[in-house]
């Protein structure tokens, strides 16, 4: 989008602020509307990747995020923090050359993922109708458009839940019948 990001905080309430710079309506369009379904889009594509047993590439997806973020992005001490905790983790899983623990560490990472991303839109669709002004990406989105706030949480919302549901129904097939 010829843009750049200017900083990344990361928040304990697992909250976080991305500062972008954009010229034009619709790089700032596409880059508002991103966000939220990328999330709920990554946890689909590492639990993919761990539905085909590539459980160390998820795994070096993630910590490329990380390590990306901390060296590019991230500008405050908690985010920091996290990310230098998560990368030392997440090289200790590998320390241990053992599929079985990378394997259970990537699925707690996908879920924590998955449900971040499902409970952010909604925690988005609270903010919008509260305090529009205030609801971030669904915020810019209404400035660009002129379509309210909650109409863009709820379009988040829906697309997390679309993908939430692809993704549990890939992982968790459906049990045929019991007896």
């Amino acid at each position: 989008m010829s843009g750049e990001v200017v900083k990344i905080n990361l928040f304990s309430d697992t909250s976080g602020v991305a500062v972008t710079k954009v010229r034009g309506k619709i790089p700032r369009f596409l880059v508002s509307i991103a966000g939220y379904p990328f999330s709920s889009m990554m946890a689909f594509v590492i639990f993919l990747l761990i539905k085909n047993e590539y459980y160390m590439l998820s795994l070096i997806i993630l910590l490329s995020f990380a390590t990306i973020s901390l060296i590019f992005f991230v500008r405050n001490f908690y985010g920091i923090f996290w990310l230098i905790s998560f990368i030392a983790i997440g090289l200790a899983v590998v320390e241990f050359k053992s599929m079985q623990i990378i394997y259970s560490w990537m699925v707690f990472l996908a879920s924590l993922l998955l449900s971040d991303a499902f409970v952010s839109g909604l925690v988005l669709l609270k903010i919008s109708i509260k305090n529009p002004a205030g609801a971030g990406d669904a915020a810019n989105l209404k400035k660009e458009t002129y379509i309210p706030a909650w109409f863009w949480a709820i379009v988040f919302c829906a697309i997390n839940g679309y993908l939430a549901y692809l993704t549990v129904t890939m992982t968790f097939p459906p049990i045929q019948h019991l007896i």
